[in-house]
């Protein structure tokens, strides 16, 4: 019995310690500018930065790589454009020589419990608040792309789950052309 419960606290001290050691090694980075890129009736919307790392390859075959405006996901409920989940992914970018531009969007389903066929008119407007929000994030860094270094001509926009839906459906509109690209 006591060799069982010591090896029970040997075994949680070990994962105890071990995800100390994670967290120290998870990658850190910070945005170099945030931005209030819209004002908007519930909230203002804010966009971060994050400039290719020094010394990397911006570069390829001598064509300028992208910005990368992304958009996070969390089902329209829950989110924020920087997510402890996507640092990494920031991190990883930028030292290849990738600008990141992450965005925020209003979560038109927060406060919801479920969404599901019954909400179908809810999530429409969700996702459309989106698209606005993303269109605006959009003429923001077209109008600044000098001071932020952007090529508004070289930009790619990724997204994560609800932000992917999105990405997805601002490109509808445009290749459409609906009201919601006027």
């Amino acid at each position: 019995d006591n060799t069982m419960k010591r090896m029970i606290l040997i075994a949680a001290t070990l994962i105890f310690a071990a995800s100390f050691t994670i967290k120290a090694a998870e990658p850190v980075i910070t945005p170099d500018g945030t931005f209030m890129f819209e004002k908007r009736d519930t909230c203002d919307l804010f966009l971060d930065v994050y400039q290719p790392a020094k010394g990397s390859k911006t570069s390829i075959n001598g064509k300028e790589k992208p910005t990368i405006m992304f958009l996070f996901g969390g089902g329209f409920i829950r989110g924020t454009r920087d997510d402890a989940d996507y640092l990494p992914w920031f991190k990883s970018m930028t030292e290849n020589g990738y600008r990141i531009a992450s965005i925020d969007y209003r979560l038109g389903l927060k406060g919801e419990d479920k969404v599901g066929v019954a909400q179908v008119n809810a999530l429409d407007k969700a996702i459309h608040m989106g698209v606005e929000d993303l269109y605006s994030a959009t003429v923001y860094l077209n109008d600044n792309a000098e001071q932020l270094g952007i090529n508004p001509q070289n930009i790619v926009i990724a997204g994560s789950s609800a932000g992917a839906i999105i990405v997805m459906q601002a490109e509808y509109e445009i290749c459409n052309g609906t009201s919601w690209t006027k």
